[in-house]
């Protein structure tokens, strides 16, 4: 005779439970069923959606192997373990498991500090300057990818210029320094004078993304002053 859940969840300890593979709590055939530690259980039903056999086994393994794990809430689970799972299975199990737990949690990213890791490579960052990102994306902190620039450049990166390549923003950074721009100069009177060193009409997919950002910034800008003096506006 085949066990069933009841007869599974009987003898469990607390820290177990009975996990129905295809979401299904009244498909009780044993090979539907398997014993999970509970985090792990609560992590596959708010974070990870249809897991399989073989990706419960993993996620198990790796949790039974690192002991601190069982004192760790799920959403720290889901930042170490949601990786030893495809949570985009296109299969009808994985939708309809999916639309049960609602829409799928992303795995926390881990914040990194790209301004001590630019200092690692680079030594100390003048005081006043700022970490930009040369392609726009805050969490692409490949060292290439950043570089310390004044806050008033970065601004006008930002505001007026759009993407702005390591050679350029290179040539901005001398032309900044010998031009000695009194230090009350506003970012609109430094894109007059420093315009001429970008090319802001760049085609690439790369600029195009960068101005779309940027002109959405624009907007949202304008519209919290509409907003504020009764104009309309978005919010």
């Amino acid at each position: 005779m085949s066990k069933n859940y009841k007869e599974l969840k009987l003898n469990l300890s607390d820290d177990l439970d009975v996990h129905h593979i295809d979401w299904d709590d009244k498909n009780d055939n044993i090979d539907n069923l398997i014993v999970i530690p509970k985090k792990i259980h609560e992590l596959v039903h708010e974070y990870l959606g249809y897991v399989t056999i073989d990706e419960l086994t993993r996620l198990v393994n790796e949790f039974e192997s690192t002991p601190n794990y069982r004192k760790r809430k799920t959403s720290f689970l889901n930042y170490k373990l949601s990786k030893f799972v495809d949570t985009d299975k296109n299969c009808e199990l994985s939708i309809s498991c999916n639309k049960k737990m609602g829409p799928l949690k992303q795995p926390r990213i881990k914040k990194v500090n790209y301004r001590k890791l630019y200092e690692s490579e680079h030594g100390k960052i003048n005081e006043g300057w700022e970490i930009h990102h040369i392609d726009w994306d805050d969490e692409n902190n490949v060292i290439d990818n950043l570089i310390a620039i004044p806050k008033k450049i970065h601004i006008l990166v930002h505001k007026y210029l759009g993407y702005v390549n390591r050679k350029e923003l290179e040539k901005l950074l001398e032309v900044y320094k010998e031009s000695n721009f009194p230090p009350t100069s506003s970012v609109g009177y430094l894109n007059y004078h420093l315009c001429k060193y970008v090319d802001t009409k760049k085609t690439d997919n790369l600029s195009v993304q960068c101005r779309v950002s940027m002109e959405y910034s624009i907007v949202r800008y304008q519209n919290a002053f509409d907003w504020r003096d009764g104009k309309g506006g978005m919010f």
